[in-house]
């Protein structure tokens, strides 16, 4: 439940963290727009002193005109009417100034009395205006300039960027969306194979007693006694019987850790444990001539958990070390207490692990591909529990193994103290 619950605040967050983004993206281009206007009327202001100060430098042009507004038609349109030539100066005065500023816009302009109030409205907002009271030595006299495509030429400016940041923004949503619709289907198929597993092995369980009844109660017959044949079929159906009941009890052990329904933990005597752990394999070591050797262990080397768990998970990785050994096994077990941690290395002289499969071999029901050979047995839980004991204890594992050369798999677990 509170796995859950992290998950819904995960995702909530995310989708926070991503309208958090979006209306940030949205306020800085906003501010960028309000930059480039400010940088464009800027530029505009310049264009319009150089303006001024070309005009104020032609006598004859101001003079005709200052006369255009002397008399009695004083509308814009006297300087197109009568001064043709004065308004095509101005004119060319304006575009070469506007180019000298790199503004490559289409304009329009006009040269208004300001204090004439009918003639202020001929020019449409917004404009940019500057007086020429100093060219024409008249007052209220203004050039007044207005650009059309002036909120064009500035969307245009930050445009790409701006449906840049928003369709990076909309994918990276539907990334989102489509992760997280496939992890909803891919853990209800993990809880429904757990359900099988889980459901499977205890089904499982009442047959195998069952079996175990039946052959303990044959073996027992007069007439299967005395027969060699007989007793060789009873001690296969035992040994069988009893290697599908370790599968089982592995399976539910896994269950169990992964529901963190177990309690039964206790303070463990690792270097014991260890031992037992040896004991277990003196036959099989024997029968491969091979060795476990336990160097020195701390007699001070306790930890808090699963006792019967942390056994298992030691016969494991002593169990692979024997099985995954072309030749006679030499196992070395090495233990030591440092900053109130307990590092536990087993090392073998086995086949190792490619590096390529050396972070997968934890993974529940992974198995280092061989091909076609399958002359090793086994599900690809071995490792997987190991970690999840291990884990569970608040602990780490970790493998460090060359191919050909054997490996070295190294548990750390926190020192248990009064």
């Amino acid at each position: 439940m509170k796995q859950k619950r992290k998950q819904l605040a995960l995702i909530i967050v995310t989708f926070g963290f991503l309208i958090a983004l979006v209306i940030i993206q949205v306020n800085w281009i906003l501010n960028a727009a309000s930059i480039q206007e400010s940088q464009f009327s800027h530029s505009v202001n310049l264009t319009l002193n150089r303006i001024v100060e070309n005009i104020s430098r032609d006598k004859q042009m101001c003079k005709n005109v200052e006369n255009c507004f002397i008399t009695v038609d004083s509308t814009p349109c006297c300087l197109r009417t009568r001064y043709y030539n004065e308004w095509l100066k101005v004119d060319s005065i304006i575009k070469n100034n506007l180019e000298y500023y790199n503004i490559d816009l289409e304009y329009e302009f006009e040269i208004v009395d300001s204090e004439n109030d009918s003639i202020i409205s001929i020019i449409n907002q917004p404009y940019y205006s500057q007086s020429l009271e100093k060219a024409l030595q008249q007052s209220g006299i203004q050039l007044k300039i207005n650009f059309p495509e002036r909120k064009e030429f500035i969307l245009a400016q930050i445009g790409t960027m701006f449906i840049t940041s928003i369709l990076l923004i909309i994918l990276i949503m539907i990334s989102l969306i489509v992760i997280i619709n496939y992890y909803i289907k891919e853990k209800k198929i993990a809880e429904n194979t757990k359900d099988f597993i889980n459901n499977m092995t205890h089904e499982f369980k009442t047959p195998l007693a069952n079996i175990a009844l039946a052959n303990n109660m044959i073996s027992k017959n007069k007439d299967v006694s005395s027969s060699e044949k007989l007793k060789k079929y009873t001690s296969i159906i035992n040994f069988e019987q009893e290697k599908l009941q370790d599968h089982v009890e592995g399976l539910l052990y896994s269950a169990s850790l992964e529901n963190r329904s177990n309690d039964n933990n206790e303070v463990i005597d690792v270097c014991s444990l260890l031992q037992k752990a040896e004991k277990s394999f003196e036959v099989q070591i024997a029968q491969k001539q091979g060795d476990i050797i336990i160097n020195e262990c701390d007699s001070q080397c306790y930890t808090f958990g699963d006792k019967k768990h942390l056994l298992t998970a030691f016969s494991n990785i002593i169990d692979n070390a024997i099985k995954y050994s072309s030749k006679a096994p030499k196992i070395t077990i090495d233990s030591l207490i440092k900053n109130k941690i307990i590092f536990i290395r087993i090392r073998d002289n086995g086949i190792g692990i490619a590096k390529e499969h050396q972070k997968e071999i934890f993974e529940k029901f992974y198995r280092i591909p061989t091909g076609d050979l399958h002359n090793i047995k086994g599900f690809g839980l071995g490792l997987s529990f190991v970690k999840n004991v291990i884990d569970s204890f608040g602990g780490k594992v970790n493998v460090s193994s060359l191919k050909g050369k054997g490996s070295v798999f190294e548990i750390q677990l926190p020192l248990f103290s009064e």
